[in-house]
């Protein structure tokens, strides 16, 4: 019995999928636009929910403020680390893993182990 062949599109061509993810680049990469309009959002909801009620939604929507301010500032830290990254070129860092350990290779090729395997006896 033979083995099955890769075999090309129906028009002899490379084969073509029915869903394929458009070649774009984000217009945010790091989510700093959307956590501010969604914290704005969630800020003019909250002051709604004060103004017409104290129920379950305004605390929901308070939340949702707390927690957008907290993940604006996680994104204006990581936006601005990228930044730091992409001008110093010496900080090229890759974190390669395997099932014993994973270490961190900077751009020279040392590696320094992040985590060891443990054997017991």
């Amino acid at each position: 019995m033979s083995q099955p062949q890769a075999t090309n599109g129906s028009h002899g061509g490379p084969e073509h999928h029915l869903l394929q993810q458009a070649p774009v680049v984000p217009l945010d990469a790091s989510g700093f636009t959307a956590s501010v309009v969604g914290t704005i959002l969630f800020a003019l909801a909250t002051i709604a929910l004060g103004v017409w009620s104290r129920g379950t939604w305004f605390y929901v929507a308070a939340t949702g403020t707390a927690s957008g301010f907290i993940l604006i500032a996680y994104t204006a830290w990581h936006r601005a680390r990228a930044r730091r990254r992409a001008q110093d070129p010496q900080s090229n860092i890759t974190i390669s893993s395997d099932t014993s350990m994973a270490s961190l290779q900077s751009s020279g090729g040392n590696s320094m182990p992040l985590r060891s395997s443990t054997t017991s006896e």
